[in-house]
């Protein structure tokens, strides 16, 4: 089903999302062949025993290079310098990769021609099995299994970089006529994403790795002296979170000198 949706210059080829390229329908094992590709990684949340309806789902899914999948494993969608350091950004993703992919530690991006479709795919895997399967599209730590993203690139893929092509909506009658009975409304009506999503996307805190709606702004000092030791003032000891996936850290940020024989600092919700 996926080669004929997917269907290269001809019958004998299938396009392969990440290079952009035809590949041949029946060439190659292993790394030399290609692969169905779950978008939406399928060990966020689901799999073929919790959904076989999800796993068999065409628009949820892409042909990808087998070699590439390997350098994509489960990493999310964004795009360089959003959530990691640009210093470890590589585009190509990959030396086989469209020019305009990118990877670093974090995330991938396909190639621009492709960002909007991998978007509208996502959107609708949400939308589809939200009830079943928990599937969440988000920007913010702590992470749930079931989590995927980031939406807020998503978006932007969605509504800036990649409109819908006639190649997806081609992709979109045919699975639904020769397949599966079902479209994508994302493809459709691109608009339904404000009613999904009607925050928008959100923007990197300059300084930051992390989208502003995650963390409330708070103004310090945020806590009032400790009784216990009178020597120090509300906002000596500030407290940032930093984002990561698991665990979650939080460093203590001492501006003032502090004795070595204080011995150990306990973080309380506690009045």
């Amino acid at each position: 089903a996926l080669a004929t949706v997917w269907q290269g210059s001809t019958s004998n080829f299938v396009k392969v999302i990440y290079r952009d390229i035809d590949f041949p329908v029946l060439e190659g094992t292993g790394d030399l062949g290609w692969k169905r590709h779950h978008l939406w990684a399928y060990n966020r949340g689901w799999n073929d025993t919790s959904s076989p309806e999800a796993w068999t789902d065409l628009h949820g899914k892409a042909p990808a290079d087998a070699s590439v999948l390997r350098r994509k494993l489960n990493l999310w969608f964004n795009r360089c310098s959003q959530v990691e350091d640009g210093a470890k950004c590589r585009s190509p993703a990959t030396v086989e990769t469209a020019d305009t992919s990118e990877t670093d530690a974090k995330i991938f991006a396909p190639p621009n021609v492709y960002k909007g479709d991998v978007a509208r795919a996502l959107f609708y895997f949400a939308a589809r099995y939200e009830t079943d399967l928990g599937l969440r599209l988000v920007d913010c730590p702590p992470f749930n299994q079931s989590d995927f993203g980031y939406l807020s690139e998503l978006l932007t893929w969605h509504t800036t970089v990649d409109p819908v092509s006639v190649e997806e909506e081609d992709r979109n009658l045919a699975s639904c006529r020769d397949w599966q009975g079902n479209r994508n409304p994302f493809q459709d009506y691109p608009e339904l994403v404000e009613v999904f999503y009607p925050d928008g996307a959100d923007e990197i805190v300059p300084g930051t790795f992390t989208y502003s709606r995650c963390t409330a702004p708070t103004a310090a000092p945020t806590a009032t002296p400790n009784p216990c030791r009178e020597d120090l003032e509300a906002g000596d000891i500030p407290m940032f979170l930093v984002n990561s996936v698991n665990p979650d850290q939080v460093v203590f940020l001492p501006t003032k000198d502090l004795d070595p024989a204080l011995g150990s600092l306990f973080l309380t919700d506690n009045p």
